[in-house]
């Protein structure tokens, strides 16, 4: 019994977690809500993710436990969803509502205490030139969120160059790999987080599969634009 009627909650902590390799990224959102009302409500979170991305995981800690989710036909969800509403226990539901926007449903929201939940998903990063970027959607909220940290490794790309236009992020090294961090207390968030790596020329690489029946060899070369062609008069190509 709450009216028929939508509010904004404040969130109170925030942690986007990024491992980039082999220009897939993976991307762990972690946040945290607060329900300052007395009475006990049903949260409604709605967010887009990027057109290539795919969900991975979602998660909802329920007295401290890490509760996993799972992927069954939409309406047979809302129909577990209800029933476990009914008994007043602890569902979510995540529902694929158009193009690549989510929502998730959580019930119940006590008053006056925090609901954590953890989204996971996978994206391949096109590449121009030693060239990517990486764009995470960060939720628009009213109110300032108490604790916001960001961190990114880009795994083997210590020699890398990369800049945000969106952030203030400090950049270190782990052995070969590069990490970019952004911490924040009492923070206004809504930007979302842009990071663009370029990858310096590494000359040819080669990579290897040895399969069941079949080997299998890729070679990638990058050439210098401009580079000398030894004099000779440009010909057709066909």
């Amino acid at each position: 019994n709450w009216p028929d009627a939508e509010f904004p909650l404040p969130m109170r902590d925030l942690t986007v977690d990024v491992h980039i390799e082999n220009q897939v990224a993976r991307v762990a959102v972690d946040q945290t809500f607060f329900n300052p009302q007395a009475a006990t409500l049903e949260g409604a979170y709605r967010f887009p993710l990027p057109a290539d991305a795919s969900i991975a995981r979602l998660a909802m800690y329920v007295d401290g436990t890490r509760m996993d989710a799972a992927v069954v036909e939409r309406t047979q969800g809302r129909r577990i969803y209800e029933s476990i509403v009914y008994q007043r226990r602890d569902p979510a539901l995540l529902e694929w509502m158009n193009g690549n926007l989510f929502q998730l449903r959580i019930f119940p929201l006590p008053g006056r205490t925090e609901k954590r939940v953890a989204l996971q998903y996978t994206q391949s990063l096109e590449r121009l030139y030693g060239d990517y970027q990486l764009a995470v959607p960060i939720p628009e909220v009213d109110e300032p969120v108490a604790h916001v940290r960001f961190q990114a490794r880009l795994v083997g790309c210590a020699s890398c160059a990369i800049t945000s236009t969106s952030h203030a992020v400090e950049r270190s090294s782990d052995g070969d790999d590069a990490i970019v961090s952004f911490e924040r207390s009492g923070y206004r968030i809504g930007d979302d987080l842009l990071l663009t790596v370029h990858e310096p020329a590494a000359g040819s690489r080669i990579a290897r599969y040895h399969g069941p029946r079949h080997d299998y060899l890729l070679w990638r070369a990058q050439p210098e634009i401009g580079a000398s062609v030894g004099g000779a008069a440009p010909g057709p190509r066909r």
